[in-house]
C-alpha cells in the first residue's frame, strides 16, 4: 500500500472496504450531529482561497494574506485550520 493511503488508513480516514463495525455507532452518531449545509456555507471562502493556491502552484504569502482579506478569513485562523493545512 501506498505511503499516503497507509497514512490515512492509520488515521482511521480509508477503509478497504467498509468502516470496522467497532467505529460504525460512532461514526453514524457523528453524522447526525454535523450540519453538512451550514458546515459548506462556512467553508465555501476558505476552499475559494485554496483553489485560488493551487492554480497559482507556488505563491507569496503576502499573496495569500490578501486574497485571505478578499474571502473575509484571518490568515492567523487559517494556519490552524485542518482543511487548509492538508
Amino acid at each position: 500500500m501506498p505511503f499516503e493511503k497507509m497514512a490515512l488508513y492509520r488515521k482511521y480516514l480509508l477503509f478497504e472496504n467498509e468502516i470496522p463495525d467497532e467505529l460504525k455507532e460512532s461514526v453514524t452518531e457523528a453524522l447526525k450531529l454535523e450540519d453538512f449545509n451550514q458546515k459548506e456555507k462556512q467553508e465555501e471562502p476558505l476552499l475559494c482561497l485554496i483553489g485560488f493556491i493551487r492554480s497559482c502552484g507556488t505563491i507569496d504569502p503576502m499573496v495569500v494574506q490578501r486574497q485571505a482579506q478578499k474571502y473575509g478569513l484571518d490568515l492567523r485562523n487559517l494556519q490552524i485550520n485542518p482543511l487548509f493545512n492538508f
